[in-house]
């Protein structure tokens, strides 16, 4: 994990957390995310537009 210094206002610091797939197939980031809400912070991988599709998930792209 890597900590994230910016302001916020939580009563724990922010962190990234990094998880490995063996492949690429869109079905990993529903699997590593249950239940995710929000605005999620990803890169191109197409993968992640099953998320998107959902009412309570929101891409933000780097």
């Amino acid at each position: 994990m890597r900590p994230d210094d910016r302001p916020w206002g939580g009563a724990d610091p922010p962190g990234i957390a990094y998880v490995h797939a063996p492949d690429r197939k869109a079905d990993r980031p529903i699997a590593h995310l249950p239940g995710i809400k929000g605005i999620l912070q990803v890169d191109g991988y197409a993968g992640y537009g099953k998320l998107a599709e959902r009412d309570d998930v929101q891409l933000a792209f780097c």
